[in-house]
Formats: C-alpha cells, sequence, structure tokens
C-alpha cells in the first residue's frame, strides 16, 4: 500500500516536478495537463482530463450511495426520518440515496449559481454542524469538571460551602 502512494503520488510529482518549474504552472490548468501539452505529446492532456473526471465521477457515485447507507442505517435507529430506513425491492435505500443525490445535486445548482461563493457556504454550513456537535459532547464533561471543582472547593474549604448556601437562601 505504502509503496504505491509512494510510486505513483510522489514519484509522479518528482518527475513533474523535475520537468516543469513551478513558477511556470498555473492554478486553472492542472499540472499534468500542462506537462504533457508542453513535452507535446498528443492526446495525452485528453487522456489525462478522462482520467480525472472519470475519478470525480466515481468518487460523487460512491459519495451518494455511502450517505444514502448512513442515512438508512441512522433511521433504522431512530436517528434520522423513518422514512430513509425504506428500501426498494432489491433491498436499496432508494428514498436514502434519492435524498441523497438531491443534495449533490443542489451543490451542483449552487455551484453554477454563485460559483464564488458556493465553497464557502458548503464549508460554513460544515463547520457549524462539526462545532455544534463538538458542543454537545464537551459542554456535558466541562459542566461534569466544574462541578467537580466545586465540590472539592467545598470539601477544602467549608467556609465557602456556608458562604455559598447562605447567599443562595
Amino acid at each position: 500500500m505504502v509503496w504505491r502512494i509512494l510510486i505513483f503520488y510522489i514519484g509522479a510529482l518528482v518527475v513533474m516536478m523535475s520537468l516543469v518549474p513551478w513558477t511556470e504552472l498555473k492554478p486553472d490548468v492542472s499540472p499534468f495537463v500542462f506537462l504533457f501539452e508542453r513535452m507535446g505529446i498528443p492526446g495525452a492532456a485528453s487522456a489525462i482530463n478522462f482520467v480525472v473526471i472519470t475519478a470525480a465521477a466515481s468518487s460523487c457515485n460512491s459519495g451518494i450511495f455511502s450517505t444514502g447507507r448512513m442515512l438508512y442505517t441512522l433511521a433504522q435507529f431512530g436517528q434520522a426520518p423513518k422514512a430513509f430506513a425504506r428500501t426498494n425491492a432489491n433491498h436499496v435505500p432508494s428514498t436514502a440515496v434519492t435524498f441523497s443525490a438531491i443534495l449533490m445535486g443542489a451543490g451542483v445548482v449552487l455551484n453554477y449559481v454563485v460559483p464564488d461563493e458556493a465553497f464557502v457556504w458548503i464549508t460554513s454550513i460544515s463547520l457549524v454542524s462539526a462545532l455544534s456537535r463538538v458542543a454537545l459532547y464537551v459542554a456535558p464533561i466541562w459542566f461534569a469538571l466544574l462541578g467537580i471543582g466545586y465540590r472539592l472547593a467545598i470539601s477544602n474549604n467549608p467556609a465557602v460551602a456556608v458562604a455559598t448556601t447562605s447567599a443562595t437562601r
């Protein structure tokens, strides 16, 4: 596994960086396409673009189905709407997969309508979701630690407990 990463990823980068100075690369053109066009190999740039588009489509396909399966499992445990727990005759969670595909399509539409802000909006939604989930996990631990600290302060200094309890009466 590690050898394949070293050969195909690191090796390709080493070859590319040794043939093309980094100052000549442009952010709107793939470095591999630029390299093959510069070398004059006919059709190689199109082949690279085909491979990249195929890999992106494969990634989208796997994202749609894995999200559908995740929604299906969450629905089975009551953590998502029950509609996502339904399967079709082939035991595919078609409702969850369709919902996942609709969300991915909404992302494509969003990228078409507001291309400059789409990435920021989607990552912001993900960040807020992740931070709220972290807050839900951290808050009970934080309050438990505060409670333990308060109990330790009371046990070490009884005057604090008397002052605290008499102030609340």
